[in-house]
């Protein structure tokens, strides 16, 4: 099958168009078609057929130094296991758009803590290093939400890995705040940013369009989960 990939690269890269004008492929959609193969051949294993993750609790103390955190005193309730529940609209999104091909399944994992001094990025460096060596992924969820102008969380890859691929090795995880397991949502979680961040533990890109004037890219697409996935916010207040 691996050829047959490279073939329809070559095709996209070189055919002519029909019409009167000739397709044009610009560096940054080249590039984004040949991390296709990139993708298929560093995460191979990763990419196809169950995913098994673990879901990790990392207990923020109230007065961490970490400026990512709201300083507030509230704190997410929901267990790990609470969370795996929430997720399975997570699971049946990647199944459905993967045609069966790619389903993560989540189970929970022992909570994590860090100290005052220590920062978000040791919940997760702590949660890879007891994961077992089954597990592929692990996503850590803080019990405190991040501030207003922070960042949502973020998804890596790891290192490519073709067969027996153990995060505790690879170091693949997604990270998020308590920002959308919070109590407030009455049970219905938003989860268009954990759908994003799992799409860069499978090596997806940001996509847009277009670019801003200053020079940033623009998640302008309101139908793909790596460009605007929070649109769904935008139309359903409550999402």
């Amino acid at each position: 099958m691996k050829h047959k990939k490279y073939v329809l690269l070559a095709l996209l890269l070189l055919a002519p168009s029909c019409g009167r004008t000739s397709l044009s492929l610009g560096a940054t959609d080249v590039e984004a078609l040949l991390k296709i193969g990139i993708i298929a051949d560093s995460y191979g294993e990763m990419t196809l057929g169950v995913d098994p993750w673990e879901v990790v609790v990392c207990h923020i103390p109230i007065f961490t130094s970490d400026e990512i955190f709201e300083p507030s005193l509230q704190r997410m309730s929901l267990s790990s296991d609470e969370i795996v529940k929430r997720l399975t609209p997570v699971v049946s999104y990647f199944k459905r758009h993967s045609y069966g091909r790619y389903q993560p399944v989540f189970s929970p994992g022992k909570d994590v803590i860090i100290s005052d001094t220590e920062t978000s990025d040791d919940c997760a460096e702590r949660a890879l290093d007891q994961s077992g060596p089954e597990v592929r992924g692990v996503m850590v969820v803080a019990d405190a939400e991040h501030g207003a102008d922070e960042f949502g969380g973020w998804g890596t890859p790891g290192v490519g890995c073709n067969e027996s691929c153990s995060a505790s090795d690879t170091r693949r995880a997604v990270y998020v705040g308590a920002g959308d397991f919070m109590d407030y949502w009455n049970g219905d979680s938003p989860l268009d940013l954990v759908e994003h961040e799992i799409g860069h533990a499978l090596d997806w890109p940001h996509s847009t369009t277009s670019a801003s004037n200053s020079g940033q890219e623009l998640y302008d697409s309101a139908l793909d989960v790596m460009s605007d996935s929070s649109a769904p916010r935008m139309v359903i207040s409550t999402k």
